[in-house]
């Protein structure tokens, strides 16, 4: 009953508190279902009236202030309070970055790249992207820019090399290896998937 129903709707139907259900299920062991707890999460993300959607603004909504002055809505006391707290022309954030500064972040795979603050620009960009197109000029599409040797820090234009997606592919997939690695690192992706559904 626990893993597949909301704890509220628990609580209600034994007219008990919610946190007595919750600590129950605690002391027990008992765990939502995650294919549950996604089925739920995208009912609500879908319901209009979740979260704060309701109060956006919608589209066509007029600003109560369009069209006025400052001074129309505001106090000449409020105005000046406000003085303090505005950005001063050419501010910059305490912590912005300062041109050709680098900093080593890591992507959405863990592997580490040095990204720099190329002057002129507001972003941080790929400092392999960057000073390959320093030496060789743009990037072409559907083409990408690699490391020799693999060591995604060693950032030097000697270990950079630029290939087409099609090649990128072709030297990540499995099947340029020997068939019994081929089984080999297919039974290692099995056994981390049910790693991670029992985590």
């Amino acid at each position: 009953m626990y893993p597949n129903n909301l704890t509220q709707d628990i609580a209600d139907r034994f007219q008990m508190k919610l946190c007595t259900i919750r600590n129950a299920a605690h002391r027990l062991g008992l765990k939502k279902d995650k294919a549950w707890i996604s089925k739920i999460a995208r009912e609500r993300t879908l319901d209009p009236n979740h979260g704060g959607r309701k109060f956006l603004f919608q589209k066509g909504s007029i600003p109560k202030n369009k069209g006025l002055k400052q001074s129309d809505y505001m106090s000449k006391e409020s105005i000046e309070k406000s003085k303090k707290s505005r950005f001063k022309k050419g501010n910059k954030p305490h912590n912005a970055f300062k041109d050709w500064e680098e900093v080593l972040r890591k992507d959405s795979n863990g592997k580490s790249y040095w990204r720099i603050k190329v002057q002129g620009s507001k972003r941080l960009v790929y400092k392999n992207v960057w000073l390959w197109e320093l030496h060789n000029g743009k990037i072409p599409k559907n083409h990408v820019v690699v490391f020799k040797d693999g060591n995604t820090q060693n950032c030097i234009i000697e270990n950079l090399e630029c290939i087409s997606r099609v090649e990128l592919m072709n030297r990540n997939t499995i099947h340029q290896y020997p068939e019994e690695l081929k089984e080999t690192i297919r039974l290692k992706n099995k056994i981390n998937k049910k790693i991670k559904e029992k985590s």
